[in-house]
């Protein structure tokens, strides 16, 4: 049993699967996974996200609450975020910029995003540059993120 000094956020947030979608111009949002329903026979279907005529959507998932999803920027640097903080929004909503939920440098972009329901040893991340340099890295070495102390929902990890 926890005290109520050991109590995080996250304690509070019931485990509840969402459907995360992030849009081709970098807007992330989640909704309930209960909104959707399954499609009948020559149904037109629901629309996910609304988005402008020079947007679609990029990645769509389905998520824990309690997930981790890593973010990877384009200069290399790794951030953490919990599926309970990405911002809900309807079925008609584009989102929020996933730009401003972290401190990115000027011209940094977020270029992959990768939802993680546990961190164990037989999964990898492999990851390749332009320049044709890979590296593959076992999971677990994600698992422990070192926040920073201005900001207590976020952390940032530079990948070597």
């Amino acid at each position: 049993m926890r005290s109520a000094e050991d109590l995080q956020t996250e304690d509070l947030i019931a485990p509840q699967d969402m459907v995360v979608t992030l849009s081709h111009a970098g807007y992330i949002k989640s909704q309930p996974l209960a909104d959707y329903r399954a499609q009948k026979r020559g149904g037109r279907g629901r629309q996910a996200a609304a988005t402008r005529e020079d947007d679609w959507i990029d990645q769509l998932f389905i998520a824990n609450t309690h997930d981790t999803i890593l973010c990877f920027s384009d200069r290399g640097r790794l951030y953490w975020l919990k599926v309970w903080e990405v911002p809900q929004g309807s079925r008609v909503s584009r989102g929020k910029p996933i730009v401003n939920m972290f401190p990115l440098g000027e011209k940094e972009k977020i270029t992959v995003v990768l939802p993680i329901r546990e961190y164990d040893e037989h999964h990898f991340v492999f990851m390749a540059t332009a320049q044709g340099t890979v590296k593959k890295t076992v999971l677990t070495d994600f698992s422990n993120p070192a926040r920073p102390a201005s900001s207590p929902s976020i952390s940032i990890r530079a990948i070597t």
